[in-house]
């Protein structure tokens, strides 16, 4: 019988020392809203956000991570675009939606990583352009961990919005949700709008885990116009070149709108792939996952962290230098990842989640905020492949802050 190993790997962020720039809207910290913080910050800050509700932000061309120290904090709409090679950023923490027919979060030409980790999406489509909750385009390396992408009913006449859609570029979803928009229903003046669907990508290295595709309803359809709206995808695969793996998920297509006196529409898909040269790869089993209760945690202190695994797996820890994005995708393909010979605790089989005790280190001197990456692997001894579980970011900064 195949025995998997459950590895930890502790990434923690190597780049110079950064400024840590502090957000509160209802005053007392050096910014009262986020983009005069973003326009201030050089390459590598950390802009921390307090409780609160911000306008849109735009970070272009240099490397800015926005997390959020305290909950609820919202934020209209996030654009990261022409990031170079060099330090990844974090966007963590954060609620988005506001601007009808508008991406809540775009990420556009970007060669550097981009992690981001517990950002919930949601907005409301008209129907009247194409577009979808998340927008990626021609990124290097993209992760979103815990993060929700939720298109509500369109409000206009037309179709619903996508969840995620993304096109040139790679991206890794973990433990994420993405839901498509329903149709708008039909009017005398206009036919039910198709359901939009969960994820759309087309020449796309695509890797999922633990994550909730639906396909948004078609809308219902009405004489004289008539035609009910079809259902969406779950995952819609356009276009040419994309390259799919798959543990754990969760695939649902939107159902065709209803209508009594008009012809049918059709269900959505699970996976509709209409492109050319796709390469699908599903693995068997379940991802582990890690969770914990904090937003952040002051440096040298002490982190709780629930380790979630299924029962027979074995747990190996262990200890890698590296940066957010280096092992997120490289790794994931059948290749060993970890050394056990540098473990520095082991259990298992264990029947149960657990909690592990983590000591976070003492941050090096200049530096006020750097986040540190826990991630579990599930690995075959047998034949070397390995799989990443959803990872943790632990943000940890100076006592100053707290």
């Amino acid at each position: 019988m195949k025995v998997l190993a459950l590895s930890l790997i502790l990434l923690g962020a190597t780049a110079p020392a950064a400024d840590v720039l502090t957000v509160d809207d209802s005053g007392g910290k050096q910014f009262t809203d986020i983009q005069p913080a973003i326009d201030t910050a050089q390459d590598g800050d950390v802009v921390l956000l307090w409780t609160g509700h911000y306008g849109p932000i735009e970070i272009d061309g240099k490397a800015v991570s926005v997390i959020a120290r305290g909950l609820p904090c919202s934020a209209v709409s996030i654009t990261v675009r022409n990031l170079p090679p060099g330090n990844s950023i974090t966007l963590k923490g954060l609620s988005l939606g506001g601007y009808p027919d508008t991406p809540s979060l775009r990420l556009l030409n970007n060669a550097a990583p981009i992690w981001v980790d517990d950002v919930r999406m949601s907005a409301i489509g008209t129907g009247f352009t194409k577009s979808s909750q998340a927008q990626v385009r021609n990124c290097a390396d993209v992760v979103f961990v815990r993060c929700g992408f939720n298109a509500l009913e369109a409000t206009g006449l037309g179709d619903g919005m996508a969840g995620l859609w993304a096109t040139d570029s790679r991206v890794t979803l973990y433990r994420t949700s993405a839901w498509g928009g329903a149709g708008n229903p039909g009017l005398a003046i206009s036919e039910g709008g198709d359901g939009g669907a969960g994820i759309r990508a087309s020449n796309c290295d695509l890797f999922l885990g633990d994550v909730n595709c639906l396909g948004g309803d078609g809308g219902s359809g009405s004489l004289p116009s008539c035609g009910p709206g079809d259902g969406g995808a779950a995952l819609w695969l356009a276009g040419v070149g994309n390259v799919v793996h798959v543990v754990d998920i969760e695939l649902e297509p939107g159902v065709a709108g209803a209508s009594s006196s008009c012809p049918p529409a059709a269900d959505g898909l699970p996976i509709q792939d209409d492109g050319i040269g796709t390469q699908f790869v599903a693995w068997p089993g379940k991802v582990p996952s890690l969770g914990t209760a904090s937003a952040s945690y002051i440096e040298g202190g002490l982190a709780n962290v629930q380790v979630d695994f299924m029962p027979l797996d074995h747990l190996l820890f262990v200890v890698v230098g590296g940066t957010p994005g280096t092992w997120t995708l490289p790794a994931l393909f059948g290749r060993v990842v970890v050394d056990p010979v540098g473990a520095v605790h082991a259990v298992g089989p264990n029947p149960a989640p657990f909690f592990w005790v983590v000591q976070l280190p003492e941050l090096p001197l200049g530096v006020d905020s750097r986040i540190f990456y826990l991630q579990p692997v599930s690995v075959d001894p047998a034949t070397g492949a390995a799989i990443l579980g959803t990872p943790l970011g632990l943000n940890v900064v100076d006592q100053t802050f707290f």
